[in-house]
């Protein structure tokens, strides 16, 4: 009896490891599903991962490319300026020359005209006769801000 005992309950102890493996068979191929899922869930992420790095790899290249254009350039940008900068100044020199050459020449015949005055109608120009700020009008010797507007193109 003791046997038959011992029988019986090695037989529920297998029947119970038994249940027990099978149970731990399920869930090692419900954890192996599971795994496999997640296993791709992984791949195609990585895979998504990748193909971006790979756009953000051609766009880095593309704005590296593009920021070179645009500090080639700005540098031959700021040569022309310089350059335009170099014939603004010799203009303005050119300018200022031309400007003085100018009124020297009207200095040169404002004196011209004065002395044929003198030689011609005999008249003395002297400092107290003579006022660059008085004009002929009305058959009068007045000064020029006197002169109405309307009446200073006759």
């Amino acid at each position: 009896m003791k046997l038959k005992k011992e029988l019986v309950e090695s037989s529920k102890s297998l029947e119970f490891t038994l249940e027990a493996n099978l149970l731990l068979n399920t869930q090692i191929k419900e954890l192996s599903v599971e795994h496999e899922s997640a296993k791709e869930s992984l791949n195609d992420e990585i895979a998504r991962l990748s193909a971006k790095m790979l756009e953000f790899q051609s766009e880095n290249q593309r704005l590296k490319e593009d920021l070179s254009n645009l500090s080639a350039t700005k540098q031959a940008n700021a040569e022309k300026i310089h350059h335009l900068h170099l014939k603004i100044s010799e203009v303005k020199k050119k300018f200022s020359r031309a400007e003085s050459f100018i009124v020297e020449q009207h200095e040169l015949d404002l004196s011209k005209a004065l002395q044929q005055v003198k030689y011609f109608y005999n008249i003395p120009i002297d400092k107290e006769n003579f006022d660059v700020g008085k004009d002929c009008h009305n058959g009068e010797l007045i000064l020029v801000e006197d002169i109405p507007y309307d009446e200073m193109s006759e």
